[in-house]
């Protein structure tokens, strides 16, 4: 993980890989090592879920061409991520309520430098 930046891991079949507090519960993406003073176990997420909104950025660092859209996933087991609008939006307007996938995007070594939203056509 680079200071100051959260890495996004996922698995090899592209699971997104968190953790779950072994006394509440809580489960986090991406991982955190402590919650309520203990060690998180690791876990596998579904990388499922539905667009809850979407915006328009239209200024950011260098790393990325603007404007672009980013968004809010509520994945399957409720977490929500924020994630870029992938290919397969171009022509939607308002992706709200789209059924999707998140993928990693500029892999090294199984974490992301950052995640992606494509749509989930015919897939779980």
């Amino acid at each position: 993980m680079t200071a100051g930046r959260p890495a996004y891991p996922l698995s090899e079949q592209g699971a997104l890989i968190g953790s779950r507090c072994q006394v509440c519960g809580k489960i986090s993406y991406p991982p955190h090592l402590m919650h309520c003073n203990k060690d998180m176990h690791e876990i596998e997420l579904s990388p499922y879920g539905v667009i809850e909104t979407w915006s328009m950025v239209h200024v950011a660092s260098k790393k990325f061409e603007v404007p672009y859209r980013v968004s809010y996933v509520r994945l399957d087991n409720g977490l929500r991520i924020t994630a870029h609008l992938g290919d397969g939006f171009e022509g939607i307007e308002n992706p709200s309520g789209q059924r999707s996938r998140i993928i990693g995007t500029a892999m090294s070594g199984g974490t992301a430098d950052y995640l992606t939203v494509i749509p989930a056509v015919g897939e779980s």
